[in-house]
């Protein structure tokens, strides 16, 4: 009823305001206040519909859009959906720029950066989000505001601790500390105090300063009670209450490291009452269980780890990260491995691997990428623009003179005064010039030099992944040998697990030496002119005998007369071996799986049907990813790299096609392959 009252409200506002709107250009604001006032009260979508009349009336007002903008990304904020917000994050972002309104407003820009820089921190892309935080950095400079500088240093401190630089991370952390201060929103100061003081103090921690990290977490305490209730806003109780259970989780971090488990255990217990409740920090109660789990497990309770373990699951899957699993998994491996039970144990080892690898590819990025560089690079790059700003202004001056020179040419003096500045100024602009000029070469030889690393770890990758195949396929062999001769019980299940693992590692190995030889691909495969048509028969014909292993059935639709296509011959039949491969995998066994061909006069279309399980929808972006994370295991647990898709796709492009893809899940997928066809 209040929203309806409240829309009827402004209605009226609407109508008064149109009158006055030729001649006032912010006859918005009235309008744009309200509604963020209300929307930061909880009002309903209905509001939005009062943004979307506005912007209606007048399409072009840059400075409306963009109260427009910072309305609605404050409402799918207070939503909490993500990804809308984001792309308002975006619209803010490109109506400042495209308006020409970032100057005018440094202190919006600076945070929509931060807020962009954000989004891909999440997702570790630290170097986009290190450019993101340098851009809104330059902006803060010129607003002066030391709260939002107290952002940067936050998110540079934050950067170091995800890099485990600790010592650096402390640093920034405690700036942030003392330029917080100056903060003008009591809120604001509060909650970020709270986290700052966390993270110095878990940064501690890692550093064996153990100690220092308890007096830490004691202050944090003192602080959160003698603070909070100076506020009358009732989520600040809420957040003290959060914050008391994370303070306590990370306090039994201490403990456990020296060796205090009983007291440790009670100080879990404490923080998973608190964050298990409902719209708490749900997140932190599973990463404190699984250490509770994990301390049990050390003291040798295992009905405890077990019973633990078990009421995680149902959180687990509502809130999904890898390292829980890779944990979790670990836990129950060790678990089942003790009690014999080795088919159960198998799963859990090969999802932990699964797992641990993610984490230590997104570990290895993390720390390789050298933030001092980046904060060097940046700087460079605006400086770079400076001396094309003043390079700008220079030819300016130097038109400027020109004009000038020829109005004074009567005056013999003016001349000769006006040509000797003339002289200098070109020498100056020539400075610039051989300076800009150095930089670019500068540039172009680093260039060349990440390419020519590029392959070397390509030619490292290669010779590595070559040097592994021998040795594993002979212990392949070689278990499998030993398990003829062994009577069923402990030792053959090991030998089990060694075989699976083996061949399991031996399918890596063969698609990385694929993904090594992918750039050789490019230069090294000589195009020829064959028929598609027959080269897709006898694809079939060959791994028709892998679909009746499945007791699948495997149908061609070939075209009715020979299709040449230009290209090289070995690469296509790889590529169309292995979406009738995956075609075979993720299909149950008495399914069909249906390649056909149609060709026009200039294109030939290869595609691969199956019925299968198909792709979920949040996998689909992901498919054609290199080490795509889209991979999954084959209707009877064939193993799957993600790195054949991402290879198909680039000898196809390479070869002037496109590939492409329509699947539903639990109803099958399809694969394309666009080739032109050869004209005569």
């Amino acid at each position: 009823m209040k929203t309806q009252i409240y829309c009827l409200l402004l209605s009226g506002l609407l109508v008064v305001m149109a009158g006055c709107h030729n001649t006032n250009n912010r006859y918005f604001e009235p309008v744009t206040d309200a509604v963020y006032q209300n929307i930061k009260a909880g009002a309903g979508r209905t509001v939005l519909h009062t943004l979307d009349s506005l912007v209606a009336r007048d399409s072009d007002n840059g400075e409306l859009r963009l109260r427009v903008y910072q309305c609605k990304k404050e409402f799918y904020y207070r939503q909490e959906a993500t990804d809308t917000n984001n792309l308002y994050v975006d619209s803010i972002i490109y109506a400042l720029e495209h308006y020409d309104l970032k100057n005018k407003y440094p202190a919006v820009y600076a945070d929509a950066l931060n807020n962009k820089g954000n989004m891909f921190f999440e997702v570790n892309n630290l170097a986009t989000a290190f450019e993101y935080y340098y851009k809104a950095r330059v902006s803060v400079v010129m607003t002066g505001d030391t709260c939002l500088l107290a952002d940067q240093s936050y998110h540079l401190g934050m950067i170091c601790y995800r890099q485990e630089k600790y010592r650096e991370a402390i640093k920034y952390f405690t700036a942030s500390w003392n330029e917080t201060g100056r903060c003008k929103d009591g809120n604001v100061i509060f909650y970020r105090r709270c986290e700052l003081e966390t993270n110095i103090a878990l940064a501690q921690g890692h550093l064996g300063l153990y100690d220092s990290a308890l007096r830490r977490y004691e202050q944090l305490l003192v602080y959160i009670d003698t603070e909070h209730v100076k506020y009358t806003d009732p989520n600040i109780n809420k957040f003290a209450e959060v914050a008391h259970a994370v303070a306590y989780g990370n306090i039994a971090d201490v403990l456990i490291a020296r060796l205090q488990y009983d007291t440790a255990i009670a100080l879990l217990n404490k923080s998973i009452a608190i964050n298990t409740k409902p719209a708490y920090d749900n997140k932190d109660a599973l990463y404190t269980s699984m250490k509770l789990a994990e301390l049990y497990q050390k003291n040798g309770n295992a009905p405890m780890m077990l019973a633990t373990l078990n009421g995680m699951k149902h959180a687990m899957d509502s809130i999904e990260d890898e390292t829980i699993y890779m944990r979790w998994n670990k836990l129950m491996f060790d678990h089942d491995r003790r009690q014999g039970e080795w088919h159960a144990a198998t799963d859990f080892i090969n999802s932990y691997l699964q797992h641990k690898e993610a984490l230590e590819r997104s570990s290895q990025q993390l720390k390789q990428t050298d933030y001092a560089q980046l904060m060097q690079n940046q700087e460079k790059e605006y400086q770079l623009s400076i001396l094309r700003k003043n390079n700008q202004v220079a030819k300016a001056y130097l038109l400027a003179s020109v004009a000038f020179i020829v109005i004074i040419l009567i005056v013999s003096v003016g001349v000769l005064f006006n040509y000797r500045r003339s002289r200098k100024t070109l020498k100056e602009m020539q400075a610039l010039n051989d300076k800009i000029n150095v930089q670019n070469k500068q540039l172009a030889t680093a260039m060349d030099e990440l390419v020519v690393s590029n392959r070397e770890k390509d030619r490292i990758l290669h010779v590595v992944a070559h040097d592994l195949r021998s040795p594993v396929s002979a212990i392949t062999m070689l278990t499998e040998l030993v398990m003829d001769e062994v009577e069923e019980g402990e030792a053959k299940n090991m030998l089990r697990l060694i075989n699976v693992s083996c061949q399991s590692q031996l399918s890596l190995i063969n698609e990385l030496l694929a993904r090594s030889n992918k750039a050789d691909a490019r230069t090294k495969a000589v195009p020829e002119v064959f028929d598609v048509n027959e080269l897709l028969g006898n694809a079939v014909s060959l791994l028709r005998f892998r679909a009746g292993e499945k007791q699948q059935e495997l149908i061609l639709k070939g075209a009715d007369r020979p299709v040449p296509i230009n290209a090289n011959k070995e690469n296509i039949n790889r590529v169309i071996n292995n979406f009738i491969t995956n075609a075979i995998k993720f299909s149950k066994p008495g399914d069909k799986v249906e390649v056909s061909l149609v060709a026009t006069v200039n294109t030939a279309i290869i595609s691969v049907a199956d019925n299968g399980i198909g792709i979920p929808d949040k996998m689909k972006p992901h498919v054609f990813d290199e080490f795509s994370e889209a991979k999954r295991r084959g209707t009877q647990g064939e193993q799957s790299f993600g790195l054949g898709l991402s290879i198909s796709k680039k000898i196809i492009e390479d070869s002037g096609g496109r590939v492409w893809f329509e699947s539903k899940e639990d109803k099958g997928s399809t694969f394309y392959i666009s080739l032109p066809v050869a004209q005569s």
